[in-house]
């Protein structure tokens, strides 16, 4: 049977969908996170949606991580908001719950030169899966996009889909907006390389339709399957491969880029951040970089290491 407020979960799932334009990923997060308290719950009107039923449901995540338990009850609120919007509630009945504060971790961080290496390594390679890995993994450090966007770029979005060639990547990001990607002469060479053997990857007429097509579930290459091979690569040029993931590398983007002198706002319009206070994580890095810096450099730390060591 299906309740009450399973019915607007539902609805509510769905507009995740078309109105919101989130990833499958995060639509599946969401559901499984509101089936989750629905189950705990064991609640079928909205009407049960009361502070005392939100309130045992936040004890009852105690034991879990801040960062779980802040997803979770993100979650929850976006549902009740909903449910105001649809009139299935006349109030918030998460209005004035305590909000799980959580400290904002700085992202992990490889260096300029480590990049540097595994890019000189994999741009060697001259089979078909290492000149894909070079047109990946330039792209990925020359635009700071987010994997999910990389993996799925349609083939409509390369420079080279027509003979009036542009120096962009065209596509829709997150959230369904326009993003539009600047390359480097070296990503663009890859990229170029790589179209000379993209048949090797298309195996169905559904893969046609990728920039990375493969023989996945979903027809183009996997967040998973890019993961493991960078892990590989990292391996090959001599690079812990715990450090590395395609996520890094796109704070490496940012981070890089920053210290080299890019302002906030240009490098909110390259990653795809909605609101600047995301991108201004990336200013905590440099500033625990030049703390780092002080310590190990000043004057007057030397001298007090010096009398430290007789």
């Amino acid at each position: 049977m299906v309740t009450e407020i399973k019915r607007y979960l539902e609805s509510y799932i769905e507009s995740l969908r078309v109105e919101k334009g989130l990833t499958q990923n995060s639509i599946t997060a969401y559901a499984q996170d509101l089936k989750d308290f629905l189950r705990h719950s064991n609640i079928s009107r909205v009407v049960d949606l009361e502070f005392k039923v939100l309130q045992g449901y936040a004890d009852f995540l105690s034991p879990l991580k801040i960062s779980s338990r802040q997803r979770k009850m993100t979650a929850l609120r976006q549902f009740c908001k909903f449910l105001v919007r649809e009139g299935g509630c006349l109030e918030d009945p998460t209005e004035g719950f305590a909000a799980l504060k959580k400290m904002k971790s700085l992202p992990k961080v490889v260096s300029e030169g480590d990049v540097t290496s595994l890019l000189s390594i994999v741009n060697q390679l001259t089979d078909p899966h290492g000149i894909r890995m070079n047109a990946l993994l330039s792209v990925l450090y020359s635009t700071g996009m987010r994997v999910s966007e990389l993996v799925s770029l349609p083939f409509s979005a390369s420079p080279f889909r027509n003979e009036t060639h542009d120096r962009y990547l065209r596509f829709f990001g997150k959230g369904r907006k326009e993003r539009v990607c600047p390359l480097t002469s070296s990503a663009l060479d890859a990229l170029k390389a790589y179209l000379g053997v993209r048949n090797h990857f298309v195996s169905s007429q559904a893969g046609e339709k990728w920039l990375f097509p493969s023989d996945s579930r979903v027809g183009h290459l996997t967040r998973q399957g890019f993961a493991k091979q960078l892990k590989k690569m990292a391996v090959v040029a001599g690079l812990p491969p715990e450090t590395l993931s395609p996520h890094t590398l796109r704070h490496a983007f940012a981070t890089h880029l920053l210290r080299r002198g890019a302002d906030l706002r240009s490098l909110q319009k390259l990653l795809g951040h909605a609101h600047i206070t995301t991108t201004e994580i990336y200013t905590h890095v440099n500033d625990t970089e030049m703390r780092d810096t002080l310590l190990r450099s000043h004057p007057l730390q030397l001298h007090k290491k010096k009398n430290h060591d007789k």
